[in-house]
């Protein structure tokens, strides 16, 4: 079974750090089997994860993070990002949120604006409040 070297543990009694090091190998550890050749449709992944009851860094990955690549790009993208993302070859994070402006889409002032010339996206963070805050998943993203 995947869960045979699972030890409890008080969360209190770890440092954060071996606390995210410790769910994210728990997480791949249950999921490895379905990381390989297959590819998760829809929201398997997530409801694997919710089927376990707790979360890692990792489960906003197979959530949020694919669910905007899935609504957000196209058939083409998919093919590369949304399959990445869905057999853990990228780690996706979210970040949204703004110190000055929490979840509030319309307030957001971080500005991103792609250029032809260097094939690259220049992000603009144009006050301190609008630094990004609240980041899910970012200890172990790849992308956010």
């Amino acid at each position: 079974s995947s869960h045979a070297d699972v030890h409890p543990h008080v969360h209190a009694e770890k440092p954060r750090e071996d606390q995210v090091a410790y769910a994210i190998k728990h997480f791949m550890d249950v999921h490895k089997e379905h990381l390989g050749n297959y590819v998760p449709k829809d929201m398997d992944m997530s409801f694997m994860s919710d089927a376990r009851m707790t979360s890692s860094a990792l489960t906003i990955n197979f959530g949020v993070f694919s669910s905007t690549l899935r609504a957000q790009c196209s058939d083409e993208q998919k093919q590369w990002w949304l399959t990445a993302a869905q057999t853990g070859k990228i780690i996706g994070c979210y970040a949204q949120t703004e110190l000055s402006h929490g979840s509030n889409v319309r307030g957001i002032s971080t500005i991103a604006t792609f250029d032809p010339e260097t094939d690259e996206w220049i992000i603009s963070t144009p006050t301190i409040g609008a630094t990004k805050w609240w980041s899910t998943g970012m200890p172990c993203a790849t992308h956010a």
